[in-house]
């Protein structure tokens, strides 16, 4: 228990003075390491899915095809829900809004950097709003 304390100290003492040295581009509230694994690039959602690198840190290209309710889990957490799609596939984006919504519309064209992962039986890239980037 005392190496896990020690363990977790260290780490919280690196990411801070990583943080102040300007090591860190920035801080996700989904995964505060996020910043320091590298994203597989995909050029549309078909090949991402084609792929299947579950659990891995994806950036992908895609259209807005549709959108959901916001979600407000039981914590009181906030999240923005849509899909992207490039005419043959579809994977849900499921952002929070922890740093701020993105302005996603029906259409819109989007860059988005994020964790690819299966939630119960729906693929779905887990990030920040922020990291929603509209083309």
């Amino acid at each position: 228990m005392l190496r896990f304390i020690m363990m977790a100290g260290f780490i919280a003492v690196a990411l801070a003075i990583a943080a102040i040295a300007g090591e860190l581009s920035s801080y996700s509230f989904a995964d505060p390491f996020e910043s320091l694994y590298p994203s597989l690039e995909y050029g549309n959602v078909t090949q991402l899915i084609d792929d299947m690198p579950l659990d891995q840190y994806v950036s992908v290209t895609g259209t807005v095809s549709r959108t959901d309710e916001d979600y407000t889990s039981e914590k009181g957490y906030e999240y923005q829900q849509f899909y992207i799609s490039d005419g043959r596939s579809e994977v849900k984006v499921f952002c929070s809004k922890y740093q701020g919504p993105v302005d996603v519309s029906a259409g819109d064209d989007v860059f988005i950097t994020g964790k690819f992962q299966k939630y119960y039986q729906t693929l779905e890239i887990y990030t920040e709003c922020t990291s929603v980037n509209v083309l």
